[in-house]
């Protein structure tokens, strides 16, 4: 008997209630998760693995985040897309569509990577045996990542995800933390400790599937109106194209590490690695919104609603924007203070965070044009526009790398970030009329800069602590007060307004 799931929400509280109170909560949870990441990321795979080794370690996910995304077959975006159009059981039944196309996927990709696999290893295999060593446990990386996704974007479809989240944010990286400080300690070797660090993915996994069927939805089964065979060539066709969307914004992530790999060899790209995990944190706010608001512009879309899909679009940018800067801002004017508890060497990541956390801004800015496309009678543009990025990511990094280093490849990012970016908002504007941009960004701005430049001059100590504490202080308190009483954002203010309210 399935449990009932109530996602009738919306309907009591209006999109943009469930939009702030599910980002919220998973905003929180994202943040605890990120704040054990940094001391992982950050602090002791740095310091306990040599770089070769971190540098292996991340070629190693890199490969799998983007194989195991190519391994769904667009099976998430099938789930996001047809579970809306029928009511009572539908959430139930398009589940197994999703497991089979995930199936059929992840065996095809370990089949390529066995009959590639020389090629493969012969990328990264210069001055280096290690990922040659491990490679085989890509097979099992990949299967983990892709069905944790599939999972977890189906529980995000009934707004049930809360458990997912804790356990991609927040488990998985005390795993790695126990993982590290067992090989720090001697308890394990790298034989072992590389299993235990991809079979933390594996584990959470497997629980991600258990809280499934614990609320009574893994019918593996359930055929009865999602007819796989009769709606074949529907969702094959809507997700091989759609799977380009989601690729892309991995590829964007991935591929110039992968490509630092291949010129530079693994050192770089554990320096590397550094400014690209701090540049995560900026992807909180993006993630958390966007989860919410994705399945309601699908439902907007089926509707031709136009004006809850601009409402959507414009709030869900411009918040995702300004909690994005103020995390910005905050690693800019202490990230020398970060890198000095690191070996000496990782320093030389500076400025590829700075590159790296304005492509994130960018993507930020421009809101969730790619989910408007892909859930849209135009699905299949997202794929050509996708097609292009992989061009101008592989061309940019392929020019910039040799020529700048690890800087290049940051650079390369950026450009790529822009160019995809304004590609998809021109066409949704001529196709929708429909923008995320608005007077508030100018108040965004001035914000930002304004906070930048204060903190960057003012409450300078040599005692590291004393500095972070400080400096992050001053940065929340600064761009908080500019933008509540600018009207930036008016959930921010609703939501200083209803804090404020409670401490009375």
């Amino acid at each position: 008997m399935n449990k009932v799931i109530h996602t009738s929400t919306g309907e009591k509280q209006g999109s943009l209630g469930i939009v702030t109170s599910t980002s919220l909560k998973h905003l929180l949870i994202q943040y605890t998760g990120f704040m054990i990441g940094l001391v992982n990321a950050v602090l002791l795979f740095p310091s306990i693995l040599t770089s070769e080794e971190l540098g292996m370690v991340r070629i190693l996910f890199s490969l799998a985040v983007i194989l195991g995304q190519m391994a769904q077959f667009g099976a998430g975006n099938i789930i996001i897309k047809f579970r809306t159009y029928e009511d009572g059981n539908t959430v139930s039944n398009i589940l197994p569509v999703g497991i089979t196309y995930a199936t059929v996927g992840t065996f095809t990709t370990s089949l390529v990577l066995l009959l590639f696999k020389s090629e493969v290893v012969d990328l990264y295999s210069s001055g280096s045996q290690l990922f040659q060593q491990y490679f085989n446990w890509l097979h099992l990386f990949v299967f983990s990542i892709a069905f944790f996704n599939l999972f977890d974007i189906y529980l995000s479809t009934v707004f049930k995800n809360s458990f997912s989240a804790i356990l991609n944010f927040i488990l998985l990286r005390l795993l790695h933390l126990g993982t590290i400080l067992a090989y720090h300690w001697d308890w394990v070797d790298l034989d072992l400790f590389i299993p235990l660090y991809v079979g933390s993915q594996t584990v959470i996994t497997l629980l991600n599937i258990g809280y499934t069927h614990y609320l009574g939805q893994l019918n593996i089964f359930a055929f009865k109106r999602f007819d796989l065979v009769r709606y074949f060539r529907a969702f094959s066709s809507f997700g091989l194209f759609s799977l380009g969307s989601k690729l892309a914004h991995i590829v964007v992530s991935r591929l110039d590490m992968l490509m630092i790999g291949n010129y530079l060899g693994l050192n770089p790209v554990a320096v590397y690695s550094i400014a690209f995990s701090l540049s995560t944190f900026l992807s909180a706010p993006t993630i958390s919104i966007s989860r919410a608001t994705t399945v309601l512009a699908t439902k907007a879309l089926q509707n031709n609603d136009l004006k809850e899909l601009s409402s959507l679009y414009k709030k869900g940018a411009l918040n995702q924007l300004l909690l994005g800067s103020v995390v910005f801002i905050l690693i800019c004017v202490n990230y020398e203070i970060l890198t000095d508890f690191l070996p000496k060497g990782y320093g030389e990541s500076t400025w590829v965070f700075y590159l790296l956390g304005l492509a994130k801004l960018v993507d930020m800015a421009f809101g969730m044009n790619g989910a408007i496309i892909v859930n849209s009678k135009y699905y299949k543009w997202e794929a050509y526009f996708s097609t292009l990025l992989l061009v101008v990511t592989f061309l940019t990094n392929a020019y910039f790398i040799p020529k700048m280093g690890i800087n290049g490849a940051a650079i390369a990012t950026l450009l790529s970030a822009l160019i995809y970016n304004t590609g998809k908002y021109i066409f949704v504007w001529l196709k929708f009329r429909l923008s995320p941009f608005s007077g508030s960004y100018i108040k965004l701005i001035v914000c930002s800069l304004l906070t930048y430049y204060i903190a960057a001059q003012f409450l300078n100590f040599s005692d590291s602590i004393l500095h972070l504490l400080l400096k992050s202080a001053l940065v929340v308190l600064l761009f908080t007060g500019m933008s509540y009483f600018l009207k930036t954002s008016k959930e921010l203010n609703n939501l200083i307004d209803k804090t404020i309210s409670l401490l009375r």
